[in-house]
């Protein structure tokens, strides 16, 4: 009987709209925040546990007006800022010959052009090639090419001067290169012995017993700041690396930070998502608020004779927190089965896109969809109880 007349005092046709309007803003709000949330936990998981990433960077600093001079090398401190950073794995300077060289083809091989030298540690190389030892007795310097010198020579020299194609995997067959290296400080005549390719450092790249032995004999022993270094990144799609890249002005092959770049826009974008997300349910919350206080300011005169007639505050309050609880429980089960159906549409997406690191269900997901649930129930009922105390 009590609920009956409470129902007759509180239940109108204005009031059941301001509900839904409520209703529909509570359900964007959840569905945007929850599933933006699982996104956000699958592309993390995705992009951290993707092992076909380049993981080796070239990084140099980005030459400009101000930088021309000797500021575009890589001081001690920044080195060891790079080393000390969470993304760095491993981290090695190129050394640079300080000496010139100019090296003549053979019958196979036929030009002649200027070069440079350059050595790297070698755990950062792919593959090190059996002979890569060299002492001053040896016959021929070790030298590992670029991958990409093939195609360039057999798509781009060869056919512009009549010379017959090269295969790549006869190519360290063939006899030594002759080759001169020299300074003011005098000169040798060497050979080079092609030994294998590197898909990593696009550089000519010599054993760093020889770059040694170079630099004091024909060269400068000096040591010199390195203007490039090796970078075994441990996620090179981590948002954090590109930041810093662009933070600090230096530069790296495009494509090797690419996802990392995708990776961080993504992530703004679902912050964004989740932000609308929870600006959805804070306005519906305040139509919630504000029909429940204009439904009580329209009954007044009623609440008071109900007053007069035995009611209580925590009688008038519990019709209204029980009215809450099956708004509640029905935008929070049709929001759950929206989230869920989403969910599993996108699981299914990626799942055909080949994207094999993705996991259906997530505790976190849960776990934020019922607090939010269980908080937003809280707050109202302590607020309808608040509302009815006024009168």
């Amino acid at each position: 009987m009590t609920n009956q007349i409470l129902s007759k005092i509180f239940r109108s046709q204005k009031n059941k709209k301001q509900f839904l309007f409520a209703g529909i803003g509570f359900l964007l709000g959840f569905v945007l925040l929850v599933s933006s949330f699982y996104v956000y936990l699958q592309i993390q998981k995705t992009f951290s546990n993707n092992t076909e990433l380049p993981d080796y960077l070239i990084v140099s600093k980005q030459v400009t007006v101000l930088n021309v001079l000797g500021a575009s090398t890589f001081s001690q401190e920044d080195l060891q800022d790079i080393q000390k950073q969470p993304f760095t794995d491993k981290m090695a300077a190129f050394r640079s010959g300080n000496f010139k060289v100019w090296a003549y083809g053979n019958d196979y091989l036929q030009f002649q052009t200027e070069l440079f030298f350059e050595s790297i540690q070698k755990e950062m190389l792919g593959k090190i090639p059996n002979n890569w030892d060299w002492e001053p007795t040896d016959k021929f310097v070790p030298v590992i090419i670029p991958k990409d010198f093939v195609d360039q020579y057999n798509f781009v020299y060869a056919p512009s001067q009549n010379l017959p194609l090269i295969s790549e995997s006869l190519l360290p067959t063939f006899p030594s290169l002759k080759a001169r290296i020299y300074s003011n400080k005098g000169e040798r005549n060497i050979e080079l012995k092609i030994v294998g390719f590197e898909e990593r450092i696009p550089s000519i790249l010599v054993p760093e017993p020889f770059l040694d032995w170079a630099n004091k004999e024909i060269g400068t022993s000096e040591t010199k700041n390195p203007a490039r270094i090796v970078i075994k990144a441990k996620n090179p799609a981590s948002p954090e690396l590109a930041t810093y890249l662009k933070t600090k002005n230096l530069q790296v092959n495009t494509e090797k930070t690419l996802l990392s770049k995708i990776a961080g826009q993504v992530m703004e974008v679902l912050g964004i998502v989740g932000v609308l997300g929870v600006a959805f349910v804070l306005l519906s919350l305040v139509i919630i608020s504000m029909s429940f206080k204009l439904i009580l300011s329209e009954s007044k005169d009623e609440i008071r004779l109900l007053m007069q007639l035995g009611y209580t505050h925590q009688m008038i309050s519990g019709y209204l927190n029980k009215s809450f609880l099956r708004f509640m429980a029905f935008y929070g089960v049709l929001g759950i089965i929206l989230i869920g159906v989403s969910i599993y549409a996108f699981y299914g997406y990626m799942q055909s896109r080949g994207v094999g690191h993705l996991t259906l269900f997530e505790p976190l997901v849960l776990v934020l969809g019922l607090g939010f649930i269980a908080l937003t129930t809280l707050y109202n009922i302590w607020n309808i109880r608040g509302l009815v105390r006024n009168y």
